[in-house]
């Protein structure tokens, strides 16, 4: 078999290339589920022992649950973690890629986005202002993107390049793209 060729049907290796890009949410939010999540599985992990070791009648029924109900909760949040960290726009040449969560890749390019919109939730003193691409119809979210996590200016940038008439009409409506 050739160098060329990865598969049976013998089609050649696809090239990877390298995003321009990369808008994700901080570190620090993926970490602080993911140390949560842990923290419950070793305290379920605990539980389990001092249940299991007191040697009353109903302890392995005991260890049992709490093994159950901390560990699985715990590695839910630690699965959260992972789908919090993998999500993001991964921004190329000519199309980017919308990931969320555990779910498969979607590719979205220039002539998909129709609007481009910005949206604003505040609570508690705390404002999060989104950028959000919706399709040529305006029904289906393309993609969202917080403004000023990390990344999230190198994407503003690429959709004023690629979707130069969309970025205007965002730029100039009258909620303005920033305060």
């Amino acid at each position: 078999m050739s160098d060329t060729i990865d598969t049976w049907g013998g089609k050649p290796a696809a090239a990877t290339t390298e995003p321009l890009f990369t808008t994700s949410r901080p570190t620090w939010q993926w970490a602080a589920v993911a140390v949560f999540g842990w923290a419950v599985v070793l305290m379920g992990v605990v539980a389990a022992l001092e249940e299991g070791l007191s040697g009353e009648p109903d302890a392995l029924t005991m260890a049992g649950l709490s093994v159950f109900f901390f560990c699985g909760f715990g590695l839910l949040c630690v699965l959260a973690a992972a789908a919090i960290r993998r999500s993001g726009v991964r921004g190329f040449d000519d199309h980017l890629e919308v990931r969320f969560g555990f779910r498969k890749p979607r590719l979205v390019q220039p002539a998909d986005i129709g609007r481009l919109r910005l949206e604003v939730q505040s609570r508690n003193s705390v404002t999060l202002r989104t950028l959000v691409a919706l399709d040529q119809r305006g029904k289906k979210r393309l993609f969202w993107a917080i403004l000023g996590y990390p990344g999230s200016s190198d994407l503003d940038t690429w959709l004023a390049e690629h979707c130069p008439k969309e970025w205007a009409a965002y730029t100039t409506a009258p909620t303005g793209p920033r305060p």
